[in-house]
C-alpha cells in the first residue's frame, strides 16, 4: 500500500484462518492439492462443501439465523434502489441460505458458484445456478442487479477489478452492484497470532484480503461504478454510523461487524 492510499483510507491487508465451522482448512487444502499460501480456488471449495456434506458439520448456533437477517437487510437495501421485479444474480453463492431466504422473501435470485459441491438445484426450482470459475457464461446485460456477498475477499487486487468488470458487463445500464464484506480494524492480532505461529511453528490458510470501505470504493469506481451508499452493521446486524478509522480502518474490536456498499452500472 502507497502512502497516498493509506491517507486516502484505502487500506488493505491479508487474512489467514484454520478452521471453518469444524472443518480443518489445511486438511482440505492438502487434499484439494492447493498451497496453504495460495488464497483458496474452486477445486478448494469443491473439497470443503464435500467434506461438510459427507461429514454432515453443523454451523454454529445462530449462524443461519443470522444468514436470514442478512437476507432481509440485502432485500430491503435493493429495493431502496431498484424495483422489486428486479432480475437478481448473486455470485459465489456457497450454499445458498442468503439466496434461499431472498427468494422466500418473494425476490427473483439466480445464483452463480465455482463448484457444483455446495447448492442443491431442488432448493431452487424458478433459479438459474451457474457453475462457472467466473463470469463469462453470463451474457451481457442480463441482470439488474448483482450480488457480492461475502466474496471478494478472495481476489488480490488485479483479480478483484477483473471481476468488477466483469459485473459491470453482465449488469443492464443503470443496474446494481450490492458488495458486503467484513468491515476491518487495525491488525494488531493479526501481528499477536504470527508471532504465536513463529513461536509454535503453526502455518495458516491464506484466506484472501480485507479492505476498508474507500479501498472497495475506490477500485469499484475505477471499473465503471457510481458510488450511492454505504452502510455498517454491528454483531445483532443492526445499522450502525460509520465508526472512527485510522487509515480506512476501524481500531481493534471495532463495532462494525460488515460494511455493504451500493453501487450503479455506469
Amino acid at each position: 500500500m502507497s502512502l497516498a492510499n493509506l491517507v486516502a483510507g484505502r487500506s488493505s491487508y491479508r487474512i489467514f484462518s484454520n478452521d471453518w465451522h469444524g472443518v480443518d482448512l489445511i486438511e482440505v487444502a492438502r487434499a484439494a492439492n492447493v498451497p496453504i499460501d495460495q488464497v483458496a480456488n474452486h477445486h478448494f471449495y469443491e473439497h470443503l462443501y464435500r467434506k461438510w456434506k459427507t461429514q454432515q458439520f453443523e454451523p454454529e448456533p445462530g449462524w443461519i439465523a443470522g444468514k436470514r437477517k442478512w437476507a432481509e437487510t440485502y432485500r430491503d437495501l435493493v429495493l431502496v434502489h431498484a424495483p422489486a421485479t428486479s432480475r437478481v444474480l448473486s455470485v459465489g453463492a456457497g450454499l445458498g441460505h442468503v439466496e434461499r431466504h431472498m427468494v422466500s422473501l418473494g425476490m427473483h435470485v439466480d445464483l452463480q458458484e465455482c463448484q457444483s459441491e455446495s447448492l442443491d438445484p431442488s432448493d431452487f426450482p424458478d433459479s438459474r445456478i451457474w457453475v462457472s470459475q467466473d463470469l463469462h457464461p453470463v451474457p451481457d446485460a442480463s441482470y439488474d442487479v448483482v450480488l457480492a456477498l461475502s466474496l471478494v475477499y478472495v481476489f488480490d487486487e488485479i483479480a478483484y477489478a477483473t471481476f468488477l468488470r466483469d459485473c459491470h458487463r453482465v449488469l443492464r445500464p443503470g443496474g446494481l452492484l450490492v458488495v458486503s464484506d467484513h468491515d476491518p480494524s487495525l491488525p494488531l492480532s493479526r501481528v499477536k497470532q504470527w508471532l504465536l505461529n513463529k513461536v509454535k511453528r503453526r502455518r495458516e490458510l491464506m484466506w484472501g484480503w480485507l479492505r476498508s470501505p474507500n479501498s472497495h470504493r475506490n477500485t469499484a469506481e475505477q471499473s465503471g461504478f457510481r458510488y450511492l451508499e454505504q452502510r455498517f452493521y454491528d454483531r445483532r446486524y443492526e445499522a450502525i454510523p460509520n465508526p472512527f478509522r485510522v487509515c480506512g480502518l476501524q481500531l481493534p474490536k471495532g463495532p462494525s461487524l460488515g460494511q455493504v456498499l451500493v453501487f450503479r452500472r455506469g
